[in-house]
């Protein structure tokens, strides 16, 4: 399966009879995808280190800046355990 997500990223034919990558999903790389948790993460990751190889950087709508900053502001009571419970 990795050998041939790596080959279709790479832009050659992942089988005999499969489409060239960027063609429409209908082979069986992409149903196993489609079917297959893991094999959507493998897809992410070989395109994340791609684009990484490539400069290419990823892309923020600015989020984490968002997440940090409210974070940054909040006061936490020192007593407050997370794990304790609540009743």
């Amino acid at each position: 399966m990795n050998e041939k997500l790596s080959a279709w990223v790479d832009g050659e034919p992942c089988g005999e009879g499969d489409g060239e990558a960027g063609s429409a999903c209908d082979h069986s790389l992409c149903d196993a995808m489609r079917a297959d948790a893991e094999a959507r993460n493998d897809w992410f990751l070989a395109h994340l280190i791609g684009d990484a190889l490539r400069g290419r950087p990823v892309l923020d709508d600015g989020f984490s800046v968002r997440i940090i900053s409210r974070v940054d502001v909040i006061e936490i009571d020192p007593a407050y355990d997370p794990l304790g419970d609540e009743g």
